[in-house]
């Protein structure tokens, strides 16, 4: 193990080949400040086995970046109540002389641990009227079902998830089915393979005049522009939806404007209309 001081960040590669370092691991923010610094003369640490990265959505744009450091990108999913990474990529694999292409935020469902989706319509806490007991004997989706496109709620039961909050009956309840199962707050597709594609937040979800959107494809389309550093959405009530779309964004250092009618433009040429921010 090998710990650069915060006042040589800069130095980063050059010590990962210095001290002979297998792997590293950062989140996404980490990750975009550490491709901005000098390699050593050898190019990319010879050392390198492979890179982590967790702790939140990684772009597109980013992973594929990472990708051509020509190091294995691993991405790991939990939490502190997981113990904490319960999903993980596994390292990039070729079938039949084809190499499967691999997705930012993508993990395949594992069989140590149960795993169940539960759309809206069946999930406590999503809709008012959902009693928890009528889910008590749904089974594991990771056993019982293959089909593509089930869209909702992440929960998880295992030896690795904690058995419950101490002295705290009222998180338990809001956390935890009769089943045993750990509500994760995070929402998911299901994808070919069997692969989980993590689409954000219970909480962070938008409801649109019924439209349902996620923030963080909103955030991933405008960090896509050429003179975006970086961008957060927000909400902002209204009378005919309830609520619609903000978003703002941070220029990069050597941009001198970046108008509204730039930023619309782009954010239409990559989303559908009702995704795209209305200020």
């Amino acid at each position: 193990c090998a710990v650069i001081p915060p006042s040589l960040p800069a130095t980063f590669w050059q010590g990962c080949q210095d001290y002979s370092i297998t792997w590293y691991h950062a989140v996404p923010t980490l990750h975009h400040l550490l491709l901005s610094f000098p390699m050593p003369k050898v190019g990319v640490p010879t050392t390198l086995r492979f890179i982590r990265s967790g702790g939140s959505d990684m772009s597109p744009d980013l992973f594929n970046r990472l990708q051509k450091l020509g190091v294995p990108l691993l991405e790991v999913y939990g939490m502190t109540e997981t113990a904490p990474a319960i999903f993980c990529n596994p390292f990039p694999v070729t079938e039949t002389s084809t190499t499967i292409k691999r997705h930012p935020g993508q993990y395949p469902i594992p069989d140590a641990v149960d795993v169940m989706i539960l759309p809206p319509e069946r999930a406590p806490g999503l809709e008012p009227n959902c009693n928890p007991n009528k889910i008590e004997k749904i089974e594991p989706i990771s056993r019982l079902t293959k089909e593509l496109g089930v869209k909702g709620e992440i929960y998880l039961r295992g030896k690795n998830i904690i058995a419950g909050y101490t002295n705290n009956p009222t998180a338990n309840g809001e956390a935890f089915l009769p089943n045993g199962f750990f509500r994760t707050c995070d929402l998911s597709v299901i994808k070919p393979r069997q692969y989980l594609a993590l689409v954000g937040r219970v909480k962070e979800i938008i409801n649109k005049g019924g439209e349902k959107i996620s923030p963080a494809e909103i955030e991933h389309v405008a960090r896509l522009h050429n003179e975006v550093n970086d961008a957060a959405y927000f909400r902002i009530n209204n009378e005919i939806y309830g609520k619609i779309i903000g978003l703002a964004i941070v220029a990069k250092p050597a941009t001198k404007c970046i108008t509204t009618t730039a930023m619309k433009k782009h954010m239409r040429y990559h989303l559908v209309m009702f995704k795209v921010p209305d200020k």
